[in-house]
């Protein structure tokens, strides 16, 4: 079963410290979905937030992922260690795919729409609001793709 994660990135959920306790249940969250799913592979689109938590996840699982990136130097105006996080997580990842040389809100849909294209399930952490991960909801329901969505704020699952 390949699952694919899009969600908030550190702003809208409790922030840069990996280690508050917002991200820390949603980690948790993420671990008991892949768990009950039997999760064989995780797709991640390789922004800071949701996406690096669920390759932490993965990885602490032994589950294989993959990173796919939405443009060349994707974190190349990160912080410092926003940067390190990313290469970690790059470096376990049993694939590292690149879509588009150049930064574009293009490259970012592009991206969505091939983790959607490639997943059995699209986990979503999302709160509801405007933005990419809910131009990915969109696109999964577009595509009846089984989505689970998992508030960020409450911990319900839908």
């Amino acid at each position: 079963m390949k699952v694919a994660f899009t969600g908030h990135r550190p702003n809208k959920i409790g922030g840069y410290d990996r280690n508050n306790q917002t991200r820390r249940l949603i980690r948790h969250a993420i671990g008991l979905k892949l768990r009950e799913l039997h999760a064989t592979y995780v797709i991640t689109g390789g922004a800071l937030g949701v996406d690096t938590d669920a390759a932490n996840v993965a990885w602490n699982l032994d589950i294989p992922y993959s990173v796919i990136a939405p443009c060349q130097n994707h974190s190349s105006k990160w912080p410092a260690e926003s940067q390190r996080e990313y290469n970690v997580m790059c470096s376990h990842a049993d694939e590292h795919r690149i879509i588009d040389v150049p930064y574009s809100p293009a490259a970012m849909q592009r991206r969505n729409e091939i983790m959607v294209n490639e997943c059995d399930v699209l986990i979503a952490i999302w709160d509801g609001s405007s933005g990419g991960t809910a131009n990915c909801v969109r696109y999964a329901r577009s595509k009846k793709k089984t989505l689970i969505i998992i508030n960020p704020n409450t911990l319900e699952v839908t």
